[in-house]
Protein backbone atom coordinates (compact mmCIF):
# COMPACT_ATOMS: atom_id res chain seq x y z
CA UNK A 1 0.00 0.00 0.00
CA UNK A 2 2.81 2.34 0.84
CA UNK A 3 4.55 1.73 -2.47
CA UNK A 4 1.33 2.35 -4.37
CA UNK A 5 1.02 5.77 -2.76
CA UNK A 6 4.64 6.67 -3.34
CA UNK A 7 4.57 6.19 -7.11
CA UNK A 8 2.05 8.91 -7.93
CA UNK A 9 3.62 11.22 -5.35
CA UNK A 10 7.07 10.76 -6.85
CA UNK A 11 5.76 11.29 -10.38
CA UNK A 12 3.92 14.40 -9.25
CA UNK A 13 7.07 15.65 -7.56
CA UNK A 14 9.08 15.14 -10.73
CA UNK A 15 6.49 16.95 -12.79
CA UNK A 16 6.45 19.89 -10.42
CA UNK A 17 10.22 20.16 -10.22
CA UNK A 18 10.61 20.01 -14.03
CA UNK A 19 7.86 22.46 -14.88
CA UNK A 20 9.14 25.53 -16.78
CA UNK A 21 8.52 28.77 -14.91
CA UNK A 22 6.59 31.44 -16.78
CA UNK A 23 8.84 33.30 -19.24
CA UNK A 24 9.72 36.79 -18.20
CA UNK A 25 8.58 39.52 -20.55
CA UNK A 26 11.72 41.08 -22.05
CA UNK A 27 11.36 44.68 -23.11
CA UNK A 28 13.79 45.56 -25.93
CA UNK A 29 16.36 48.08 -24.86
CA UNK A 30 15.55 51.38 -26.61
CA UNK A 31 18.06 52.49 -29.23
CA UNK A 32 20.05 55.51 -28.14
CA UNK A 33 22.54 57.60 -30.08
CA UNK A 34 25.46 56.15 -28.12
CA UNK A 35 24.30 52.56 -28.61
CA UNK A 36 23.64 53.18 -32.33
CA UNK A 37 27.19 54.48 -32.74
CA UNK A 38 28.65 51.58 -30.74
CA UNK A 39 26.76 48.91 -32.71
CA UNK A 40 27.61 50.54 -36.03
CA UNK A 41 31.34 50.55 -35.22
CA UNK A 42 31.12 46.92 -34.11
CA UNK A 43 29.42 45.93 -37.38
CA UNK A 44 32.22 47.64 -39.33
CA UNK A 45 34.64 45.03 -37.98
CA UNK A 46 32.63 42.21 -39.58
CA UNK A 47 33.63 40.79 -42.99
CA UNK A 48 30.29 41.72 -44.63
CA UNK A 49 28.31 44.98 -44.72
CA UNK A 50 24.90 43.37 -44.20
CA UNK A 51 24.36 44.22 -40.51
CA UNK A 52 25.83 47.69 -40.96
CA UNK A 53 23.45 48.49 -43.83
CA UNK A 54 20.44 47.17 -41.88
CA UNK A 55 21.37 49.41 -38.95
CA UNK A 56 21.71 52.48 -41.19
CA UNK A 57 18.32 51.90 -42.80
CA UNK A 58 16.66 51.50 -39.40
CA UNK A 59 18.03 54.61 -37.66
CA UNK A 60 19.58 57.03 -40.18
CA UNK A 61 16.60 59.39 -39.91
CA UNK A 62 16.65 59.40 -36.10
CA UNK A 63 20.37 59.90 -35.48
CA UNK A 64 21.69 62.11 -38.27
CA UNK A 65 24.98 63.19 -36.66
CA UNK A 66 25.84 59.64 -35.58
CA UNK A 67 24.98 58.41 -39.09
CA UNK A 68 27.44 60.94 -40.53
CA UNK A 69 30.17 59.63 -38.20
CA UNK A 70 29.43 56.01 -39.14
CA UNK A 71 29.57 56.80 -42.85
CA UNK A 72 32.93 58.50 -42.35
CA UNK A 73 34.16 55.39 -40.54
CA UNK A 74 32.82 53.19 -43.36
CA UNK A 75 34.65 55.26 -45.97
CA UNK A 76 37.87 55.02 -43.94
CA UNK A 77 37.51 51.23 -43.86
CA UNK A 78 37.03 51.10 -47.64
CA UNK A 79 40.07 53.37 -48.20
CA UNK A 80 42.17 51.05 -46.04
CA UNK A 81 41.03 48.06 -48.12
CA UNK A 82 41.78 49.95 -51.35
CA UNK A 83 45.39 50.45 -50.24
CA UNK A 84 45.61 46.80 -49.18
CA UNK A 85 44.37 45.48 -52.55
CA UNK A 86 46.61 47.93 -54.39
CA UNK A 87 49.65 46.48 -52.62
CA UNK A 88 48.46 42.90 -53.23
CA UNK A 89 47.65 43.57 -56.89
CA UNK A 90 43.98 42.53 -56.63
CA UNK A 91 42.68 45.29 -58.87
CA UNK A 92 39.09 44.12 -59.20
CA UNK A 93 38.60 44.06 -55.41
CA UNK A 94 40.26 47.47 -55.28
CA UNK A 95 37.60 48.88 -57.60
CA UNK A 96 34.87 47.05 -55.65
CA UNK A 97 35.83 49.04 -52.54
CA UNK A 98 36.00 52.28 -54.53
CA UNK A 99 32.40 51.67 -55.65
CA UNK A 100 31.38 51.35 -51.99
CA UNK A 101 32.90 54.76 -51.24
CA UNK A 102 30.61 56.28 -53.88
CA UNK A 103 27.60 54.97 -51.94
CA UNK A 104 28.35 57.06 -48.86
CA UNK A 105 29.53 60.35 -50.36
CA UNK A 106 29.57 62.10 -53.75
CA UNK A 107 32.64 61.50 -55.92
CA UNK A 108 33.76 64.59 -57.84
CA UNK A 109 34.58 64.48 -61.55
CA UNK A 110 38.28 65.22 -61.01
CA UNK A 111 38.58 62.69 -58.19
CA UNK A 112 36.93 60.02 -60.35
CA UNK A 113 39.22 60.81 -63.29
CA UNK A 114 42.33 60.65 -61.07
CA UNK A 115 41.27 57.29 -59.67
CA UNK A 116 40.64 55.71 -63.08
CA UNK A 117 43.83 57.12 -64.61
CA UNK A 118 45.79 55.42 -61.83
CA UNK A 119 43.61 52.30 -62.10
CA UNK A 120 44.26 51.98 -65.85
CA UNK A 121 48.01 52.29 -65.26
CA UNK A 122 47.83 49.39 -62.79
CA UNK A 123 45.74 47.33 -65.23
CA UNK A 124 48.32 47.73 -67.99
CA UNK A 125 51.12 46.73 -65.63
CA UNK A 126 49.28 43.46 -65.03
CA UNK A 127 48.62 42.94 -68.77
CA UNK A 128 44.88 43.64 -68.54
CA UNK A 129 45.05 45.56 -71.82
CA UNK A 130 41.41 44.96 -72.83
CA UNK A 131 40.03 46.04 -69.44
CA UNK A 132 42.29 49.11 -69.49
CA UNK A 133 40.90 50.09 -72.89
CA UNK A 134 37.35 49.69 -71.63
CA UNK A 135 37.90 52.08 -68.70
CA UNK A 136 39.77 54.56 -70.91
CA UNK A 137 36.81 54.70 -73.29
CA UNK A 138 34.08 54.51 -70.60
CA UNK A 139 35.53 57.41 -68.58
CA UNK A 140 36.95 59.37 -71.56
CA UNK A 141 40.53 59.20 -70.28
CA UNK A 142 43.52 60.55 -72.17
CA UNK A 143 44.58 57.19 -73.62
CA UNK A 144 41.15 56.27 -75.00
CA UNK A 145 40.84 54.86 -78.49
CA UNK A 146 42.59 51.97 -80.18
CA UNK A 147 45.22 53.28 -82.55
CA UNK A 148 46.67 49.89 -83.54
CA UNK A 149 46.46 48.57 -87.09
CA UNK A 150 43.92 45.84 -87.95
CA UNK A 151 45.29 42.37 -87.24
CA UNK A 152 44.34 41.17 -90.74
CA UNK A 153 45.04 42.84 -94.09
CA UNK A 154 41.52 42.05 -95.32
CA UNK A 155 38.16 41.19 -93.80
CA UNK A 156 38.28 37.62 -95.09
CA UNK A 157 41.39 37.12 -92.97
CA UNK A 158 39.07 36.72 -89.98
CA UNK A 159 38.17 33.27 -91.32
CA UNK A 160 41.46 32.17 -89.77
CA UNK A 161 40.08 32.69 -86.25
CA UNK A 162 36.40 31.84 -86.94
CA UNK A 163 35.09 28.74 -85.14
CA UNK A 164 32.09 26.51 -85.85
CA UNK A 165 30.48 25.38 -82.58
CA UNK A 166 28.29 22.30 -82.13
CA UNK A 167 26.45 21.50 -78.90
CA UNK A 168 24.80 18.16 -78.15
CA UNK A 169 22.29 18.17 -75.30
CA UNK A 170 20.34 15.24 -73.91
CA UNK A 171 17.39 16.27 -71.75
CA UNK A 172 14.12 14.99 -70.32
CA UNK A 173 10.96 16.61 -71.73
CA UNK A 174 7.66 17.20 -69.91
CA UNK A 175 6.78 13.49 -70.28
CA UNK A 176 10.26 12.50 -68.98
CA UNK A 177 11.20 11.13 -72.39
CA UNK A 178 14.88 11.55 -73.26
CA UNK A 179 15.38 13.93 -76.17
CA UNK A 180 18.39 15.27 -78.03
CA UNK A 181 18.88 18.73 -79.47
CA UNK A 182 21.88 20.04 -81.33
CA UNK A 183 22.14 23.84 -81.27
CA UNK A 184 24.99 25.36 -83.23
CA UNK A 185 26.70 28.70 -83.35
CA UNK A 186 29.79 30.68 -84.14
CA UNK A 187 32.79 31.84 -82.14
CA UNK A 188 36.23 33.31 -82.68
CA UNK A 189 39.69 32.94 -81.18
CA UNK A 190 40.68 35.71 -78.79
CA UNK A 191 44.04 34.11 -77.95
CA UNK A 192 45.83 30.85 -78.69
CA UNK A 193 43.59 28.69 -76.44
CA UNK A 194 40.26 30.47 -76.01
CA UNK A 195 37.19 30.96 -78.21
CA UNK A 196 34.59 33.63 -77.46
CA UNK A 197 30.96 32.90 -78.32
CA UNK A 198 27.42 33.89 -77.31
CA UNK A 199 26.32 32.49 -73.96
CA UNK A 200 22.92 31.48 -75.34
CA UNK A 201 24.67 29.11 -77.78
CA UNK A 202 25.90 26.97 -74.87
CA UNK A 203 23.46 27.86 -72.06
CA UNK A 204 21.53 24.60 -72.57
CA UNK A 205 24.34 22.61 -70.98
CA UNK A 206 23.51 24.30 -67.65
CA UNK A 207 19.74 23.61 -67.78
CA UNK A 208 18.24 21.61 -64.91
CA UNK A 209 16.64 19.08 -67.27
CA UNK A 210 19.91 18.41 -69.13
CA UNK A 211 21.20 14.90 -68.44
CA UNK A 212 24.28 15.00 -70.67
CA UNK A 213 25.91 17.66 -72.84
CA UNK A 214 29.04 18.07 -74.95
CA UNK A 215 30.51 21.02 -76.82
CA UNK A 216 32.74 20.55 -79.86
CA UNK A 217 34.16 23.04 -82.32
CA UNK A 218 36.05 23.28 -85.58
CA UNK A 219 38.65 25.99 -86.12
CA UNK A 220 41.76 26.33 -88.33
CA UNK A 221 40.95 22.97 -89.97
CA UNK A 222 41.15 21.21 -86.60
CA UNK A 223 38.37 19.58 -84.60
CA UNK A 224 38.18 19.86 -80.81
CA UNK A 225 35.96 17.50 -78.80
CA UNK A 226 34.63 17.92 -75.24
CA UNK A 227 35.47 21.61 -75.17
CA UNK A 228 35.08 23.21 -71.73
CA UNK A 229 32.98 26.31 -71.02
CA UNK A 230 35.33 27.95 -68.51
CA UNK A 231 33.64 31.31 -67.86
CA UNK A 232 30.64 33.35 -68.91
CA UNK A 233 28.75 36.58 -68.39
CA UNK A 234 25.10 35.95 -69.12
CA UNK A 235 24.19 39.65 -68.89
CA UNK A 236 26.30 40.51 -71.93
CA UNK A 237 25.63 37.09 -73.54
CA UNK A 238 29.32 36.14 -73.60
CA UNK A 239 30.88 32.74 -72.94
CA UNK A 240 34.48 31.56 -73.16
CA UNK A 241 35.51 28.10 -74.37
CA UNK A 242 38.93 26.60 -73.63
CA UNK A 243 40.82 24.36 -76.07
CA UNK A 244 43.07 21.48 -75.04
CA UNK A 245 45.93 22.69 -77.26
CA UNK A 246 47.20 25.99 -78.63
CA UNK A 247 46.66 27.53 -82.05
CA UNK A 248 48.54 30.37 -83.76
CA UNK A 249 46.91 33.83 -83.69
CA UNK A 250 48.30 37.01 -85.32
CA UNK A 251 47.93 39.26 -82.26
CA UNK A 252 49.38 39.53 -78.77
CA UNK A 253 46.30 40.72 -76.87
CA UNK A 254 42.58 40.37 -77.67
CA UNK A 255 42.05 44.13 -77.44
CA UNK A 256 44.00 44.45 -80.71
CA UNK A 257 41.05 42.86 -82.52
CA UNK A 258 38.53 45.52 -81.58
CA UNK A 259 37.64 48.98 -82.79
CA UNK A 260 35.93 51.65 -80.69
CA UNK A 261 32.20 50.90 -80.95
CA UNK A 262 31.37 54.23 -79.28
CA UNK A 263 32.80 56.00 -82.35
CA UNK A 264 30.44 54.24 -84.80
CA UNK A 265 27.92 56.36 -86.69
CA UNK A 266 24.53 55.49 -88.12
CA UNK A 267 24.85 54.38 -91.74
CA UNK A 268 28.40 53.04 -91.41
CA UNK A 269 29.03 49.96 -93.57
CA UNK A 270 29.49 46.70 -91.66
CA UNK A 271 30.26 43.08 -92.52
CA UNK A 272 28.87 40.14 -90.53
CA UNK A 273 30.88 36.92 -90.54
CA UNK A 274 29.41 33.73 -89.10
CA UNK A 275 27.98 30.28 -89.74
CA UNK A 276 24.56 31.36 -91.01
CA UNK A 277 22.14 28.40 -91.04
CA UNK A 278 25.14 26.10 -90.72
CA UNK A 279 26.82 27.55 -93.83
CA UNK A 280 30.34 28.01 -92.50
CA UNK A 281 32.15 31.35 -92.93
CA UNK A 282 29.26 33.21 -94.56
CA UNK A 283 29.95 36.93 -95.02
CA UNK A 284 27.06 39.40 -95.37
CA UNK A 285 27.08 43.19 -95.66
CA UNK A 286 24.84 45.93 -94.33
CA UNK A 287 24.84 49.22 -92.48
CA UNK A 288 24.54 50.30 -88.87
CA UNK A 289 20.81 50.97 -88.44
CA UNK A 290 21.24 52.29 -84.89
CA UNK A 291 24.21 52.75 -82.59
CA UNK A 292 22.03 53.03 -79.50
CA UNK A 293 19.25 50.44 -79.57
CA UNK A 294 18.06 49.92 -76.01
CA UNK A 295 18.86 46.41 -74.76
CA UNK A 296 17.41 44.62 -71.72
CA UNK A 297 19.46 45.49 -68.60
CA UNK A 298 22.76 46.10 -70.37
CA UNK A 299 22.36 49.56 -71.88
CA UNK A 300 22.56 49.57 -75.68
CA UNK A 301 23.11 47.20 -78.58
CA UNK A 302 24.18 48.05 -82.10
CA UNK A 303 21.44 47.35 -84.65
CA UNK A 304 22.56 46.25 -88.12
CA UNK A 305 20.58 45.33 -91.24
CA UNK A 306 23.05 42.78 -92.66
CA UNK A 307 21.40 39.40 -93.21
CA UNK A 308 21.88 37.23 -90.11
CA UNK A 309 20.29 33.81 -89.51
CA UNK A 310 20.41 31.13 -86.77
CA UNK A 311 23.88 29.69 -86.40
CA UNK A 312 25.56 33.09 -86.73
CA UNK A 313 25.23 33.91 -83.01
CA UNK A 314 28.73 34.52 -81.68
CA UNK A 315 29.91 35.78 -85.07
CA UNK A 316 31.83 38.95 -85.86
CA UNK A 317 30.67 42.38 -86.98
CA UNK A 318 33.60 43.95 -88.82
CA UNK A 319 33.99 47.52 -90.04
CA UNK A 320 35.46 48.59 -93.36
CA UNK A 321 38.62 49.54 -91.46
CA UNK A 322 39.13 45.83 -90.70
CA UNK A 323 38.41 46.03 -86.96
CA UNK A 324 35.81 44.09 -84.97
CA UNK A 325 33.04 46.29 -83.57
CA UNK A 326 30.90 43.67 -81.90
CA UNK A 327 29.49 40.15 -81.70
CA UNK A 328 26.20 38.96 -83.22
CA UNK A 329 23.67 37.84 -80.59
CA UNK A 330 20.02 38.29 -81.62
CA UNK A 331 17.55 39.50 -84.21
CA UNK A 332 14.19 39.11 -85.90
CA UNK A 333 14.41 36.21 -88.32
CA UNK A 334 14.51 37.22 -92.01
CA UNK A 335 13.60 40.85 -91.24
CA UNK A 336 17.12 42.36 -91.42
CA UNK A 337 16.77 43.64 -87.85
CA UNK A 338 19.72 42.18 -85.97
CA UNK A 339 21.56 43.09 -82.79
CA UNK A 340 25.21 43.14 -81.84
CA UNK A 341 26.95 43.31 -78.45
CA UNK A 342 29.31 46.32 -78.85
CA UNK A 343 33.07 45.85 -78.58
CA UNK A 344 33.11 48.19 -75.56
CA UNK A 345 31.05 45.67 -73.56
CA UNK A 346 33.29 42.78 -74.66
CA UNK A 347 36.42 44.69 -73.62
CA UNK A 348 34.99 45.20 -70.13
CA UNK A 349 34.89 41.50 -69.22
CA UNK A 350 37.20 39.63 -71.57
CA UNK A 351 40.27 39.69 -69.29
CA UNK A 352 38.29 38.32 -66.35
CA UNK A 353 36.80 35.58 -68.54
CA UNK A 354 40.28 34.54 -69.67
CA UNK A 355 41.34 34.21 -66.03
CA UNK A 356 38.23 32.11 -65.35
CA UNK A 357 36.93 34.66 -62.87
CA UNK A 358 33.23 34.96 -62.18
CA UNK A 359 31.67 38.17 -63.42
CA UNK A 360 29.41 39.06 -60.49
CA UNK A 361 26.80 41.19 -62.22
CA UNK A 362 24.62 43.24 -59.85
CA UNK A 363 20.90 42.69 -59.45
CA UNK A 364 18.27 44.77 -57.68
CA UNK A 365 15.17 42.97 -58.91
CA UNK A 366 13.82 46.23 -60.31
CA UNK A 367 12.03 46.78 -63.62
CA UNK A 368 11.58 50.34 -64.88
CA UNK A 369 10.10 52.08 -67.90
CA UNK A 370 10.58 55.58 -69.24
CA UNK A 371 8.32 58.35 -67.98
CA UNK A 372 5.53 58.71 -70.61
CA UNK A 373 5.93 62.50 -70.53
CA UNK A 374 9.59 62.13 -71.49
CA UNK A 375 10.68 64.61 -68.82
CA UNK A 376 10.74 62.61 -65.61
CA UNK A 377 12.97 59.92 -64.11
CA UNK A 378 12.37 56.17 -64.71
CA UNK A 379 9.03 54.80 -63.50
CA UNK A 380 8.95 51.54 -61.52
CA UNK A 381 7.12 48.78 -63.41
CA UNK A 382 7.70 45.89 -61.02
CA UNK A 383 9.83 44.64 -58.13
CA UNK A 384 10.75 40.95 -58.05
CA UNK A 385 9.61 39.07 -54.91
CA UNK A 386 12.62 37.95 -52.88
CA UNK A 387 14.92 40.47 -54.57
CA UNK A 388 17.21 42.89 -52.66
CA UNK A 389 14.68 45.68 -53.28
CA UNK A 390 11.60 43.74 -52.15
CA UNK A 391 11.70 44.60 -48.39
CA UNK A 392 11.69 48.38 -48.89
CA UNK A 393 8.13 48.96 -50.05
CA UNK A 394 8.93 50.27 -53.54
CA UNK A 395 5.78 50.06 -55.65
CA UNK A 396 4.70 50.27 -59.27
CA UNK A 397 4.50 53.92 -60.29
CA UNK A 398 7.23 55.16 -57.93
CA UNK A 399 10.04 57.17 -59.55
CA UNK A 400 13.75 56.28 -59.31
CA UNK A 401 15.35 59.71 -58.86
CA UNK A 402 18.93 59.03 -57.63
CA UNK A 403 21.51 56.24 -57.60
CA UNK A 404 24.04 57.12 -54.91
CA UNK A 405 24.35 60.89 -55.40
CA UNK A 406 23.72 60.89 -59.15
CA UNK A 407 20.36 62.08 -60.53
CA UNK A 408 18.77 59.55 -62.90
CA UNK A 409 16.92 60.81 -65.98
CA UNK A 410 16.46 57.70 -68.15
CA UNK A 411 16.31 53.91 -67.85
CA UNK A 412 19.57 53.59 -69.82
CA UNK A 413 21.32 55.91 -67.35
CA UNK A 414 20.07 53.79 -64.45
CA UNK A 415 21.26 50.59 -66.15
CA UNK A 416 24.66 52.08 -66.83
CA UNK A 417 25.17 53.29 -63.26
CA UNK A 418 24.15 49.96 -61.74
CA UNK A 419 26.12 47.85 -64.23
CA UNK A 420 29.30 49.70 -63.25
CA UNK A 421 28.95 47.98 -59.88
CA UNK A 422 29.20 44.35 -58.78
CA UNK A 423 27.19 41.97 -56.64
CA UNK A 424 27.96 42.73 -53.01
CA UNK A 425 28.45 46.47 -53.53
CA UNK A 426 26.51 48.86 -51.30
CA UNK A 427 24.29 51.30 -53.18
CA UNK A 428 22.11 54.20 -52.02
CA UNK A 429 18.77 54.61 -53.80
CA UNK A 430 16.24 57.42 -53.71
CA UNK A 431 12.65 57.09 -54.93
CA UNK A 432 9.75 59.53 -55.10
CA UNK A 433 6.55 57.74 -54.23
CA UNK A 434 3.09 58.22 -55.71
CA UNK A 435 2.25 60.20 -52.54
CA UNK A 436 5.12 62.60 -53.43
CA UNK A 437 7.26 61.55 -50.47
CA UNK A 438 10.96 60.69 -50.64
CA UNK A 439 12.12 57.15 -49.90
CA UNK A 440 15.89 56.74 -49.40
CA UNK A 441 17.82 53.68 -48.23
CA UNK A 442 20.97 51.62 -48.69
CA UNK A 443 20.84 48.16 -50.23
CA UNK A 444 23.42 45.46 -50.96
CA UNK A 445 23.31 44.32 -54.58
CA UNK A 446 22.67 40.63 -55.18
CA UNK A 447 24.16 38.48 -57.95
CA UNK A 448 22.08 38.53 -61.09
CA UNK A 449 20.50 35.16 -61.99
CA UNK A 450 22.00 33.52 -65.08
CA UNK A 451 19.92 33.71 -68.22
CA UNK A 452 21.05 34.82 -71.64
CA UNK A 453 20.33 38.38 -72.69
CA UNK A 454 19.08 36.73 -75.89
CA UNK A 455 16.10 35.54 -73.82
CA UNK A 456 15.82 38.63 -71.63
CA UNK A 457 13.60 40.45 -74.11
CA UNK A 458 11.11 37.63 -73.69
CA UNK A 459 11.39 37.58 -69.90
CA UNK A 460 11.36 41.29 -69.11
CA UNK A 461 9.72 43.02 -72.09
CA UNK A 462 6.75 40.77 -72.72
CA UNK A 463 4.40 43.60 -73.65
CA UNK A 464 6.92 45.04 -76.13
CA UNK A 465 7.56 41.65 -77.70
CA UNK A 466 3.86 40.87 -78.26
CA UNK A 467 3.89 42.72 -81.59
CA UNK A 468 6.75 40.82 -83.28
CA UNK A 469 5.51 37.53 -81.79
CA UNK A 470 1.71 37.83 -82.13
CA UNK A 471 1.04 41.00 -84.12
CA UNK A 472 -0.64 43.03 -81.36
CA UNK A 473 0.65 46.20 -79.70
CA UNK A 474 -0.67 47.12 -76.25
CA UNK A 475 -0.54 50.40 -74.35
CA UNK A 476 1.92 49.82 -71.47
CA UNK A 477 -0.30 51.67 -69.01
CA UNK A 478 -2.42 49.03 -67.31
CA UNK A 479 -6.16 49.86 -67.39
CA UNK A 480 -7.09 47.64 -64.45
CA UNK A 481 -6.44 44.33 -62.73
CA UNK A 482 -9.61 42.26 -62.49
CA UNK A 483 -10.32 39.11 -60.43
CA UNK A 484 -12.02 36.50 -62.64
CA UNK A 485 -13.01 32.93 -61.77
CA UNK A 486 -11.98 30.57 -64.56
CA UNK A 487 -11.45 26.79 -64.65
CA UNK A 488 -12.00 26.39 -60.93
CA UNK A 489 -9.68 29.09 -59.62
CA UNK A 490 -9.49 32.85 -59.24
CA UNK A 491 -7.18 34.73 -61.64
CA UNK A 492 -5.84 38.27 -61.19
CA UNK A 493 -5.83 39.47 -64.81
CA UNK A 494 -4.14 42.75 -65.89
CA UNK A 495 -5.98 44.47 -68.77
CA UNK A 496 -4.38 46.69 -71.43
CA UNK A 497 -5.76 48.75 -74.29
CA UNK A 498 -5.01 47.52 -77.83
CA UNK A 499 -3.07 50.12 -79.85
CA UNK A 500 -2.94 48.22 -83.14
CA UNK A 501 -3.28 44.74 -84.61
CA UNK A 502 -1.39 43.48 -87.65
CA UNK A 503 -3.67 42.15 -90.38
CA UNK A 504 -3.70 38.45 -91.29
CA UNK A 505 -2.57 37.39 -87.80
CA UNK A 506 -4.48 34.97 -85.56
CA UNK A 507 -5.67 37.76 -83.26
CA UNK A 508 -6.85 39.89 -86.19
CA UNK A 509 -8.78 36.92 -87.60
CA UNK A 510 -10.32 36.36 -84.14
CA UNK A 511 -11.73 39.89 -84.23
CA UNK A 512 -9.29 41.82 -82.03
CA UNK A 513 -9.16 45.48 -83.09
CA UNK A 514 -7.62 48.77 -82.01
CA UNK A 515 -9.37 50.13 -78.91
CA UNK A 516 -10.33 46.69 -77.57
CA UNK A 517 -9.02 45.52 -74.22
CA UNK A 518 -6.89 42.42 -73.69
CA UNK A 519 -6.29 40.71 -70.36
CA UNK A 520 -3.17 38.56 -70.08
CA UNK A 521 -4.30 35.34 -68.42
CA UNK A 522 -1.05 33.44 -69.00
CA UNK A 523 2.22 34.05 -70.84
CA UNK A 524 4.98 31.45 -70.64
CA UNK A 525 7.73 29.59 -72.49
CA UNK A 526 8.19 25.87 -72.91
CA UNK A 527 10.74 24.08 -75.07
CA UNK A 528 11.72 27.39 -76.73
CA UNK A 529 8.12 28.20 -77.74
CA UNK A 530 6.00 31.02 -76.40
CA UNK A 531 2.38 30.41 -75.35
CA UNK A 532 -0.17 33.13 -74.69
CA UNK A 533 -3.65 32.98 -73.13
CA UNK A 534 -5.70 36.17 -73.51
CA UNK A 535 -9.07 37.48 -72.38
CA UNK A 536 -10.57 39.60 -75.19
CA UNK A 537 -12.98 42.34 -74.16
CA UNK A 538 -14.26 44.13 -77.29
CA UNK A 539 -15.13 47.81 -77.27
CA UNK A 540 -18.56 48.44 -75.79
CA UNK A 541 -18.72 45.14 -73.90
CA UNK A 542 -18.69 44.99 -70.10
CA UNK A 543 -17.46 42.10 -68.00
CA UNK A 544 -20.71 41.78 -66.07
CA UNK A 545 -22.60 41.34 -69.36
CA UNK A 546 -20.62 38.23 -70.35
CA UNK A 547 -22.25 34.94 -69.36
CA UNK A 548 -19.62 32.46 -70.63
CA UNK A 549 -16.13 33.96 -70.49
CA UNK A 550 -14.62 30.91 -72.23
CA UNK A 551 -15.94 32.34 -75.52
CA UNK A 552 -13.64 35.34 -75.03
CA UNK A 553 -10.45 33.51 -74.08
CA UNK A 554 -7.94 32.79 -76.84
CA UNK A 555 -4.92 30.48 -76.69
CA UNK A 556 -2.02 31.17 -79.05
Amino acid sequence: MRSQLLVPLIIFGVLVSCATPPAAVVTPEPMTAARYLEEGRKFLTLPTDLNFVHLLNAYQGKFEEETRLLLEAYEKKQRTLINHYKENGDLFKLRFCYNNVAAVRPIGVNEERDFYNAFVTLLRRQNYAATARYFEEEYKLSGSGNRTRPVFDSIIGYNRILAEIQVMIEYADDELIQRIKRPSGTGFLIDSRHVLTAYHVVEGIFALDTTRATVSLYVQNQRFEDVTVVAWDSLTDLALLELDRTLPVPFDSPDQLFGDSAALTQGAAMYCLGNHNGLVSTLTKGIVSSTDRKAPEVGSWIQVDAAVTPGASGGLMIGEDGKVYGMLVAGFLYEDINFVVPSSIILEVIDRLREKKRVLRPWLGLLCREDPSGSGPPVVSDVFPGSPLAPFGVKEGDLLTHINSTPVRTVVEAQRLINRLEAGNVIRLTFRTAEDTSLEFWVILDRRPDYAIFNATRIFNKLTSLYPHFGVELDHNRIATVSIAYQGRLHEIPFYKVVKVREHTDLYDLGVRSGDRLGILDDYYRNKNRYLELFHLPQGRKLNEIEDISNYIYRL
